[in-house]
């Protein structure tokens, strides 16, 4: 019994690339990873006239959401969802507050926590930085499905075991400007 060639998807730079069969292609993991690239890289060269990187954006509107919902964050809080571990996140914390975008402070009540407020110029950034996200993502994800998509990669999240999340997240992305 023969079959025919296997189904073809668009892919890398646009071609055509078999989706079974041997090689890396045939994993689901690959195209996930090659997704989150190339959605990092556009978000990347969108952030780059504003001087942000990604990791940046995502600290400093993740402090902005925070702030909104239930207050000044901790850095952890930030750190927790920006999806980062927290020893980068006071690095970058430090870099975006000597860039005036962030202002971090001393818990009154817990001398130990940090905690992170957007100043004027950052929630002015942020905005910027948003507008250009959501052109992303309606680009991106136009012929897309997405409340489903978002609920699959939730669920996906949710399957790396919690002790292994601080360890490895943000491990595959380089923000060097």
């Amino acid at each position: 019994m023969t079959s025919g060639p296997s189904p073809r998807v668009e892919g890398v730079a646009g071609r055509g690339v078999r989706d079974s069969g041997p090689g890396p292609q045939a994993s689901t993991g690959y195209w996930l990873r090659n997704a989150a690239l190339a959605w990092q890289r556009e978000l990347g060269r969108r952030l780059r006239p504003l001087n942000l990187t990604p990791t940046q954006f995502m600290v400093l509107s993740s402090a902005g959401w925070l702030t909104v919902t239930s207050g000044a964050p901790t850095q952890q809080g930030v750190a927790d969802l920006a999806g980062s571990d927290r020893m980068m996140t006071s690095k970058v914390a430090a870099t975006l507050e000597k860039l005036g975008l962030l202002e971090r402070f001393g818990d009154a009540h817990h001398g130990k926590l940090r905690r992170l407020r957007q100043t004027a110029r950052g929630r002015e950034l942020t905005l910027a930085a948003l507008g250009h996200l959501r052109d992303i993502e309606e680009t991106f994800f136009s012929d897309l499905d997405t409340v489903a998509l978002r609920r699959q990669l939730a669920a996906l999240s949710d399957r790396i075991p919690l002790g292994l999340r601080g360890d490895h997240r943000g491990d595959n992305f380089n923000d060097s400007p």
